[in-house]
């Protein structure tokens, strides 16, 4: 460490610095690669505390993210009328307001009510079951029906890669950095977030935008599918952070060890 800076009321030396050269020795495994060592030195150097700070906000940024995901899986996954209504990914409904009927889909079941009774008579089918003959367009239901089957794999592996951006967040957050570290922390959430994002258009496209409208059926997104959008559009955010945010290793006891000392620096000064 060959410096320090004043940020605020805390004393931290500042980052090392890779130089071109150092980018350029390989590290083991996924950081040996070339396009990780190019990915590694993009960004802006910021000094070490404001790094900190916006890996902390980073972090902050994926539990929010984490729990969204996590809210919209579990209504995607509901098999039952009082969850699915609640976080279900689209509503459809039939009918005038004496006879109406509203259907709430997920990726399993599909669950309908009628108007007047509540709960009472709801009952849930299979996707693979959905009875596509109440629908004007029987094709596009069977359509929509595979789509929401499909989206099984796509949205747990959302959740799971969440859960490793975080990971590797903390890891640059507390100095473990490396061209592997960085490009870790891009694959899910950019280049794995992208056909995420692209399977969550598809299902609204093919759900909700499409001609189920036709005749007395009304489509719309529901709140599970909102939430998972919004968890998607931060894991974007976060993955911006990491890309312009360039490789600098450091050990966080050294800026502890000199917090430390200023505190006891500047209690003795009020004795």
């Amino acid at each position: 460490f060959r410096s320090t800076f004043d940020e605020g009321s805390v004393f931290c030396p500042e980052p090392e610095r890779f130089s071109s050269a150092q980018m350029e020795e390989p590290e083991k495994g996924m950081g040996s690669w070339k396009l990780c060592r190019m990915i590694g030195p993009i960004g802006k150097d910021f000094p070490l505390e404001r790094r900190r700070n916006l890996l902390r906000y980073t972090l902050i940024m994926c539990g929010v993210g984490i729990f969204l995901a996590a809210l919209s899986v579990w209504g995607a996954f509901a098999g039952q009328v009082h969850g699915l209504s609640k976080l279900r990914w689209a509503t459809f409904r039939r009918g005038d307001n004496a006879d109406k009927e509203t259907m709430y889909l997920g990726i399993r079941v599909l669950c309908r009510t009628a108007s007047a009774g509540g709960d009472e008579g709801a009952h849930c089918e299979q996707i693979r079951d959905l009875k596509c003959e109440l629908f004007h367009r029987a094709d596009d239901c069977l359509t929509c029906g595979e789509r929401s089957s499909k989206m099984i794999i796509p949205i747990s592996i959302a959740l799971i890669s969440y859960v490793l951006l975080a990971k590797t967040t903390y890891e640059r957050y507390m100095g473990k950095d490396s061209n592997c570290t960085k490009f870790r922390s891009l694959m899910p959430s950019l280049i794995g977030n992208t056909n995420f994002l692209i399977a969550l258009i598809s299902f609204w496209s093919t759900c909700v935008r499409m001609d189920l409208q036709a005749g007395d059926v009304k489509s719309s997104l529901g709140p599970g599918y909102i939430l998972m959008m919004l968890a998607t559009i931060i894991k974007f955010a976060a993955g911006a952070v990491h890309f312009f945010l360039p490789v600098h290793a450091f050990d966080p006891r050294i800026c502890k060890e000199a917090e430390l000392e200023e505190v006891s620096s500047d209690e003795s000064l009020h004795e």
